[in-house]
C-alpha cells in the first residue's frame, strides 16, 4: 500500500510541474517539464514493480518454448532432409 501511496505522490508530483511550468518563466519551462516526466517514470516504476512478480513465470515459460522452438525435431531421418533438398 506504501508503494501506491509513493506512486500517487510521484503523479501528483508530475502535473505540478507541468501545471508550474505553464505558468512560470521560460528559462524554468524546460526545468519543470523534465522534472514531471521524471516523477512520471518513477511514478510508474513503483506501480509496475509489484506486476514484475507476476510477468515473470510468464517470461520463463515463454523463453522456455522459445527454446524449444529453436531445437532441431527430436525424430527426424537425414534422408527427408536431403532429399528435400
Amino acid at each position: 500500500m506504501q508503494k501506491h501511496a509513493m506512486a500517487l505522490g510521484y503523479f501528483f508530483l508530475a502535473v505540478f510541474c507541468v501545471f508550474t511550468s505553464a505558468h512560470g518563466p521560460l528559462q524554468l519551462r524546460a526545468v519543470m517539464l523534465l522534472a514531471a516526466l521524471l516523477a512520471v517514470v518513477v511514478g510508474v516504476a513503483y506501480v509496475a514493480n509489484p506486476l514484475a512478480a507476476r510477468v515473470r513465470p510468464v517470461q520463463a515459460w515463454l523463453i522456455q518454448m522459445y527454446r524449444i522452438a529453436q531445437q532441431p525435431p527430436a525424430h527426424g531421418s537425414a534422408t527427408t532432409d536431403e532429399q528435400q533438398l
